[in-house]
């Protein structure tokens, strides 16, 4: 059990072979926003905020909200950049139980960044952080279960196949039951080597 997370030393940022991790601040909110209109075509298949383009100066007000969040330890949301500066995704440390603990790992890509394995190394790093920085015991990627994508990412990371929730995803306009398919892991131990430091 975590009593106080609030006091939770989390060093940032989170730096892999190809990537930087780090808390979101005000000022990417530009490349965020316009990462999110390339991406919207695909984002509102799998994304329930995805259902219409950013309004100007929305993004810096998520993101400030969302450094608030976690600075306070309630929610974890960060942004992917390669260590050129090019924004790359958004992902993040949600839905907490300190209790046991345990986390999910959520993320959406940019769709001119899929297809380059930019999610795993993202995924992988931060499941490490999870359980060596912040002593989780289970670390989630709950994804739709239509969602091949998202699914390949838990499997190459060798996460196992929890269970699965009929109706427990939303998504807009649709107009059956979704299936929310959880996967875990619980020794990172048995993840895919990599270099990773923060």
């Amino acid at each position: 059990m975590i009593e106080k997370p609030i006091l939770l030393d989390l060093p940032m940022p989170i730096r892999t072979p190809r990537l930087v991790i780090t808390m979101p601040l005000p000022e990417h909110s530009d490349a965020v926003r316009e990462a999110k209109i390339e991406s919207m075509p695909e984002l509102t298949n799998w994304m329930l905020w995805a259902a219409s383009n950013p309004r100007i100066g929305e993004e810096k007000t998520i993101l400030t909200e969302a450094l608030a969040e976690f600075i306070l330890r309630e929610n974890l949301m960060m942004l992917v950049f390669t260590h050129e500066g090019e924004f790359v995704a958004a992902t993040g440390l949600h839905r907490f139980n300190w209790k046991v603990p345990r986390c999910e790992i959520g993320y959406w890509c940019r769709s001119s960044m899929t297809g380059k394995g930019y999610i795993t190394e993202m995924a992988n790093a931060l499941t490490r952080y999870a359980f060596e920085v912040m002593k989780m015991r289970k670390v989630t990627i709950d994804v739709d279960s239509e969602n091949t994508k998202s699914a390949a990412v838990a499997k190459r990371l060798e996460f196992v196949h929890d269970y699965d929730d009929l109706g427990g995803i939303v998504i807009p306009n649709a107009t059956e039951l979704r299936t929310r398919s959880v996967y875990a892991c619980y020794d990172p131990t048995t993840l895919p080597p990599l270099e990773v430091n923060w």
